[in-house]
């Protein structure tokens, strides 16, 4: 067993379970024994801080290409484009 916890239900019997591809390479893949429930060490989405939001603006008011800003920045084109639509 590891020494974690299950994010659905909170159980520490915890196994591990492969690989699962994803953007940054392969991450480990685990499964509660208790809920049967997968998941993985690696949080899918993060919260842009309100730093980050008021630069991704400031950058493109100062005519910044989206594509320059998302590469800078290292987020996806898809977070900038997402946070300029809201405004």
């Amino acid at each position: 067993m590891l020494d974690m916890e299950c994010k659905k239900c909170g159980s520490r019997h915890i196994v591990k379970a492969g690989m699962k591809p994803m953007a940054e390479g392969k991450v480990q893949r685990y499964r509660c024994q208790d809920c049967k429930h997968y998941f993985t060490g690696v949080e899918k989405y993060h919260r842009l801080s309100e730093e980050t939001k008021e630069l991704i603006e400031r950058m493109y008011d100062e005519k910044g290409e989206q594509r320059k800003i998302a590469r800078v920045l290292g987020i996806s084109l898809g977070t900038v484009q997402f946070h300029l639509k809201k405004r």
